[in-house]
């Protein structure tokens, strides 16, 4: 199970532990999601079911309906609201391995590349409707590349999301 939480300018996945009848929290680091305070959110996990709890801290809502407490089921929106009127966003994907949540691409070969969910996209994503028809395109740019969002929901590298374009680095591990 993962959970992805987001903001408008912050992206970044927890996989939750494979744990059963156990609580387990997940601290939001306040400089990475520009929050006044780091907030904890408070998940346990009963008889192999993850449930995340409100706190003083955060309330939570679904479909534009207050919640104390969610079990987290795939594709489940959660949206957070913090005592100090920040917000955030939460979506939860059931995998059964972390590693299978995105597909890997090697694009080192590569001078073009668009990602969206267009037909004619060279790689097709689709996600819970986040995904643009043209989401974002990488060119070969001497010894990397560049990333361009021409998306709505945004494009994120390392956590943070890029406005308009940023250079890339490709490198290969052997």
């Amino acid at each position: 199970m993962i959970l992805m939480i987001y903001q408008r300018d912050t992206f970044r996945e927890y996989v939750l532990p494979n744990v059963s009848n156990q609580d387990y929290p997940v601290v939001l680091d306040n400089s990475q999601f520009h929050l006044g305070e780091n907030i904890v959110l408070d998940l346990e996990n009963l008889n192999n079911q993850w449930m995340l709890h409100s706190t003083s801290d955060y309330k939570m809502n679904i479909n534009h309906l207050d919640i104390d407490d969610c079990v987290l089921e795939d594709q489940t929106v959660i949206y957070f609201n913090t005592e100090k009127g920040e917000t955030f966003q939460g979506i939860v994907a059931d995998v059964e391995e972390s590693f299978q949540v995105f597909k890997k691409y090697d694009i080192s070969g590569m001078n073009f590349i668009s990602i969206g969910k267009e037909d004619t996209s060279i790689i097709q994503y689709e996600f819970r409707d986040l995904i643009s028809k043209n989401h974002c395109i990488i060119q070969k740019n001497g010894d990397g590349f560049i990333l361009e969002d021409r998306s709505t929901n945004g494009v994120f590298l390392n956590s943070v999301r890029i406005n308009g374009k940023c250079k890339i680095k490709v490198w290969r591990s052997y």
